[in-house]
């Protein structure tokens, strides 16, 4: 049976037939209509039977591990070190620094022992802030030593030393403060000194007497210039140079001004060198301190045996303070686990060999002296290989050497070798019970943590699998045949979710209240349901519960009632229109048609183009009547007979006190006569409005520039001129008034247009035209001039350079310029384009939904999100200026949408790291911005209460003259150990720890330069950072703004 007979067989039934309700619920709909039309935009919405462009979204395996995290949280598993050796340190922020070299700390035994033999003073019973610090670096330990965890979270330390977790600090600062921190304020002095003290001998020789004068000072690490290395043993080698001094104090000669030489060599080497390599350095021309970006190769075996005093080669040891030097180190106390054995530095009068083993390395990653992250290398003697320390992360390298290119030695750890294998003998030493059992008690909760998650990991899994092949079960079976008698009706919107959703336990229960009409049946609306299949029903009622339940049967027999009447209402009232319509056509194409009533032409488009319930402007003889109510003269109208305009009248009646306009009904008299005679006055005015545009024909041309003979031009405003066009070419229009061309002028009474430059009026874009003479005194003859002021004459000659009687205003153009300049840099959701810089076919990327509001930074952001490049490596360029202060915006630099910026890529790690010509020019700029003030450890309980001042001493040793070592000043926080306290003195590229004592007797030996820090020249040298002043009369220092 056809669609048309089975259409007809339902007119003859009633509407409440079982036959009607399917037709009109859709039920006998093809699943397949018009299937290949939506497949990419979902189901049809009147058809419930369609599921054409449902794609069940399956589970993968990462979405199995997201249902997981989201339903019983992270997964303990992951937090156990499992394959996994050694324990990382959380990173806290910024806080790279501070784990890499608590690592390298703990993997000395003799100094972890030391620590862990540490006690707070038994007469106080709360810990300060101070004695917090050892006890949380005891705990610090003790986990990494005894912990299941992959990490540990040292926020209780970072808390005891009040240290600032979002603000990178320097690495070697925060190891000379945690060392001094150690000795001098919590009873370790025997320890830190056994481990990492060294002692110089500085020996002085008078060149005019001979006399030798030797001090002894302690050192407790190598600072070294590293500026145009290659290697480390240049570096030592500098550090170590013999120095010339002139203007020497001899007290055997009593000459003040005597030459001397100095020389430096170790007296004691430490167990633990600690060497520091200074690669952050202050810049003298930017003021900033910046980073030097060069590879430094370094031996793994150190021989310091040619720096010793000791070796043939070192001078002999004077007979002053000899007693200093032979004087034994002490001995901590035995715990009876063999430490006291590795504290022993074993001196003989002639060492053949000292050598040191390279242990760690902790290396600079980035391209900042202001920022960046630290890692450490560092070597597990007992399997001879190598670990790498990257915060939380720890893994075992597999190269000989694993330093990679992008990564920049910082600081290297060696330990002499007699030292070494002691401490390799020794048996790894046990933590304070107490901290042992709390690890103990934190690895049993974490192993429990991790059992009861694997527990419920199984069940949760288990339920997804069932759930999983449910659902597959459930949408073989979820689509009706049209055939089907049985089914069920669900929500389309809860199948779309249960569609889309990868979690399909999360859905939520079947909500099926949208679906019920006020008759308590099934509602009548087939954008908001699906038919589907009994046996899918109950197995998606009994997974995830919810209803009403709604079958064949629910379908109600009152909605469908109303449909079809609503339905028959309709077509009646639109084959009724149809009707109307054809009559009126047939009317209007035959004149033979008689016609009665007139209705307006407007109305009845209006009508003609409107559904059934649209609104209509008024009536259907609303613009046909005139201000007396009468039929108005010229009014467009239409005729209809006498069966339309009752159709018209019934469904929209006439407005009180109007009549129907019939074929007798005349036009208003006094209307009429308007018009009439309005139709004369046109006529006249029509003529005379002709012959004015005839005479002035010339306002219509716009000669090019070459084409203007000599003589005297006047200048008329285009928008004068644009209301003179109107008023010619219809009388309607008003009179243009009298001549003005105030537009052309500005409020400085000069002209807007530079009429010299812009004088080619053929390109139509020009706010004025031009009249000879003859033309411009007939106009203002005819129309006047609104203000004689205005008139602007142009003069063109043969031999001389075309004149105006009224200057350019070139002030209006700038703020003209800058006004549009200024609204092209305020936009919204614009794109930006970026090209890669040096390329030479660049491609450009869009970068959207950019503002002038977007900082830099936001940009790079985008940047970084949109190409995948790390954010530390985007360098910005506008115009071939670098962009640096990624705290402006995109209007602070001037950047409208459709700039172009180029980008460069200063660090790709695909590649080996090579500093360009270009990039060191960055740098420098980059280095030259004012950065924010660095605190470092102000404030943290690492400083204490200093009250010291520095001591401004003489350079200890260089292989330049004193006063050319001040113009070498390196990078401040990279000082030594008594710098960072206060007790510190420079010494030309090389910083060297010097007693208080000894700095006494040395002071004499540079004169009253120390004391007046000038010279004859009217320079002074700063006190603060040593640099020469060239203003003799300044009173702060022109580098660090230091009083003088």
């Amino acid at each position: 049976m056809s669609h048309f007979e089975r259409k007809k067989l339902l007119d003859r039934q009633p509407y409440t037939s079982r036959e009607h309700m399917d037709y009109v619920y859709g039920v006998e709909q093809s699943s397949s209509c018009l299937a290949k039309y939506h497949r990419n935009t979902g189901p049809c919405g009147d058809n419930p039977n369609c599921f054409e462009g449902f794609v069940i979204n399956n589970l993968s395996l990462g979405d199995v591990d997201d249902i997981l995290k989201k339903k019983i949280g992270e997964d303990p598993q992951k937090m156990l070190k499992s394959e996994q050796k050694y324990v990382g340190i959380k990173n806290l922020g910024a806080t790279c620094y501070m784990g890499s070299l608590i690592q390298t700390l703990y993997f000395n035994k003799v100094f972890r022992a030391g620590m862990y033999r540490w006690q707070k003073p038994k007469d106080n019973m709360e810990l300060d802030g101070k004695e917090e610090i050892c006890v949380q670096l005891q705990n610090i330990f003790t986990n990494l030593q005894k912990g299941d965890a992959k990490h540990f979270n040292p926020e209780l330390f970072a808390k005891s030393c009040n240290i600032k977790t979002a603000s990178q600090e320097d690495a070697q600062e925060f190891f000379k403060l945690l060392i001094t921190f150690l000795e001098e304020g919590q009873g370790m002095q025997e320890l830190i000194k056994s481990l990492f003290q060294g002692e110089y001998l500085r020996q002085t020789e008078c060149l005019e007497c001979g006399n030798k004068t030797n001090q002894k000072d302690e050192f407790y690490e190598l600072d070294l210039n590293i500026e145009n290395k290659t290697n480390l043993s240049d570096c030592i080698a500098e550090h170590f140079n013999e120095e010339t001094l002139s203007g020497y104090a001899c007290d055997k000669c009593s000459k003040k001004d005597a030459n001397a030489k100095r020389t430096l060599s170790v007296l004691k080497f430490p167990p633990v060198l600690n060497v520091q390599l200074l690669r952050f350095v202050y810049d003298v021309g930017t003021k900033n301190k910046k980073k030097l970006f060069h590879k430094l190769a370094f031996e793994k075996t150190l021989d310091a045996s040619k720096y010793s005093a000791f070796t043939p080669s070192a001078a002999a040891p004077a007979t002053n303070d000899t007693s200093s030097m032979s004087t034994d180190d002490k001995e901590s106390g035995s715990d009876g686990s063999g430490v006291e054995e590795a504290h022993k530095t074993v001196r003989t009068t002639n060492p053949n060999k000292v050598l040191y083993d390279l242990t760690a390395v902790l290396c600079h990653i980035g391209y900042s002296a202001y920022g960046g992250h630290y890692i450490a290398y560092i070597y597990d003697t007992t399997e001879e290989s190598w670990y790498k320390f990257n915060d939380s992360d720890v893994t075992r390298c597999l190269l000989h050497n694993p330093f990679e290119n992008d990564e920049h030695e910082y600081m290297l750890i060696y330990k002499k070798r007699d030292y070494l294998k002691r401490e390799m003998a020794i048996a790894e030493p046990e933590p304070p019970p107490e901290l042992v059992e709390n690890v103990k008690k934190a690895n049993s909760e974490l192993a429990e943590a991790a059992k009861i998650y694997n527990e419920k990991k199984e069940n949760e899994e288990m339920l997804i699998r069932e759930i999983n092949r449910m659902v597959s079960e459930i949408e073989r079976n979820l689509a009706c045949n049209i055939t089907e008698k049985q089914y069920n009706w669900i929500s389309l919107e809860w199948l779309r979710k249960w569609f889309s959703s990868k979690n399909k336990s999360d859905v939520g229960e079947i909500n099926n209240e949208d679906l019920v009409c006020e008759h308590k049946k099934l509602k009548l609306d087939l954008a908001i349901m699906r038919r589907i299949r009994p046996e899918a029903w109950e197995s998606l009622v009994n997974l995830y519960t919810g209803g009403p339940t709604l079958t064949q049967d629910d379908m109600c027999p009152q909605c469908t009632l109303e449909e079809f009447e609503s339905y028959k209402s309709q077509n009646d009232e639109e084959r009724r229109k149809e009707l109307i319509r054809n009559k009126v056509e047939t009317m209007s194409s035959r004149s033979t048609v008689p016609h009665e009533y007139f209705i307006s032409e407007s109305w009845y488009k209006a009508w003609e183009g409107s559904s059934l319930t649209a609104k209509l402007p008024g009536d259907p003889i609303f613009d046909l009547l005139c201000p007396h109510n009468q039929l108005r003269p010229e009014a467009s109208k239409k005729g209809v007979n006498g069966e339309v305009w009752r159709y018209f009248i019934e469904k929209y009646p006439l407005e009180p006190n109007r009549k129907e306009i019939t074929k007798d009904t005349q036009p208003c008299r006094e209307c009429l006569e308007i018009v009439n005679r309005n139709k004369e006055l046109d006529k006249d005015e029509k003529a005379r409005r002709a012959n004015e545009a005839r005479t002035f024909e010339a306002l219509g041309r716009r000669p090019q520039s070459w084409n203007i003979p000599p003589g005297s031009y006047y200048l008329v405003s285009m928008i004068w001129k644009g209301e003179w066009d109107k008023y010619v070419e219809l009388t309607s229009n008003p009179h243009p008034g009298p001549l003005d061309n105030t537009h052309l002028l500005c409020r400085h009474k000069k002209l807007i247009v530079n009429v010299k430059d812009n004088f080619d009026l053929s390109r139509g874009n020009t706010p004025h035209n031009i009249l000879d003479e003859a033309t411009w005194r007939k106009l203002v003859q005819v129309y006047g001039i609104a203000n004689p002021e205005t008139t602007i004459v142009y003069t063109v000659d043969n031999y001389q350079a075309p004149s105006c009687s009224v200057d350019y205003c070139k002030v209006c153009e700038r703020e003209i310029s800058l006004s549009k300049t200024e609204s092209m840099l305020h936009f919204n959701a614009k794109s930006i384009k970026i090209s890669e810089r040096g390329r030479s076919y660049p491609i450009q990327t869009e970068i959207h939904n950019v503002s002038s509001s977007t900082t830099l930074y936001n940009l790079k952001l985008m940047i970084m999100e949109r190409m995948d490049i790390p954010l530390d490596s985007i360098w910005l360029f506008k115009d071939d200026d670098p962009l640096l202060d990624d705290a402006l915006t995109l209007k602070d630099y001037k950047i409208k949408p459709d700039d172009v910026l180029e980008y460069t890529k200063v660090i790709d790690g695909n590649e080996d790291f090579v500093v360009t010509p270009e990039l060191s020019k960055l740098l420098e700029l980059d280095a030259g911005f004012e950065k924010p003030k660095e605190e470092g450890f102000t404030g943290t309980n690492l400083m204490g209460d200093r009250t010291k001042k520095p001591n401004q001493a003489n350079n200890v040793h260089s292989n330049m003259s004193i006063m050319d070592n001040f113009s070498t000043l390196h990078e401040p926080s990279a000082f030594s150990r008594e710098d960072t306290l206060g007790d510190f003195e420079t010494m030309g590229g090389h910083h060297t720890q010097r007693r208080e004592s000894d700095m006494d007797d040395d002071r004499t030996e540079v004169g009253d330069m120390q004391e007046d820090s000038s010279d004859n020249n009217g320079q002074w040298t700063c006190k603060a950072c040593t640099f020469i002043n060239d203003d003799e009369e300044a009173r702060v220092c022109e580098i660090c703004n230091s009083a003088r």
